[in-house]
């Protein structure tokens, strides 16, 4: 019984250990770090753990990271914006800590794209009621005026449309230049001419 009994037992103590490696616990060492990413809209983002200095870039679009590096039970981590995205801010929140039996899934990264101002220079404009819009974006430009700005700002590489919505009294006016284009990375308040 003996020569049965040994064999059964080291095969069911390797059989258990197999098991246990497949299962992919949180073991020391198998631990992740993650999280969720909102309003990513522009590329660039590159995040780092402070605490093994581990880095990360992250594509546009993105909203979940894992970094590649695991990390230990009691470990400490530190998530960081090592560098911004192109044309936006990313902050990050729950973002530090020390690590437990579990992975860390909790981190949040939070980004908002840049936004400028939109307008034009105007001529001749004498008479009230001249409506400049942009999308839902709308404006009333004031008798004798000679420029504008939008009352919206839009965000870095978004579309605009401005078109004259409403002439003024007695006039026609015309516009003319970039009425429809992509926001670039800084304010624009030559993007049309309006002339009455």
């Amino acid at each position: 019984m003996k020569s049965f009994t040994q064999p059964s037992r080291l095969a069911a103590a390797v059989c258990a250990a197999l098991a246990l490696t497949a299962c992919g616990g949180d073991n020391d060492g198998d631990l992740f770090l993650a999280g969720d990413i909102d309003g990513l809209t522009k590329p660039g983002l590159v995040l780092e753990n402070k605490g093994n200095g581990d880095t990360l870039e992250v594509p546009s679009g993105s909203v979940r990271f894992v970094f590649d590096k695991r990390l230990s039970n009691d470990e400490s981590f530190n998530v960081q914006v090592k560098t911004q995205p192109t044309g936006a801010v990313c902050s990050t929140h729950f973002n530090s800590g020390r690590t437990g039996a579990f992975s860390i899934d909790s981190v949040q990264v939070r980004c908002i794209t840049n936004s400028y101002k939109l307008g034009g220079t105007i001529t001749g404009l004498t008479g009230s009621g001249l409506v400049i819009i942009n999308g839902a974006d709308k404006l009333t430009v004031p008798a004798g005026a000679t420029s504008f700005v939008m009352p919206a700002k839009v965000a870095d590489g978004a579309s605009y449309g401005l078109i004259i919505f409403n002439q003024p009294e007695g006039q026609q006016c015309t516009m003319t230049g970039a009425s429809t284009a992509r926001m670039g990375s800084a304010d624009t308040l030559d993007a049309v001419q309006i002339a009455c």
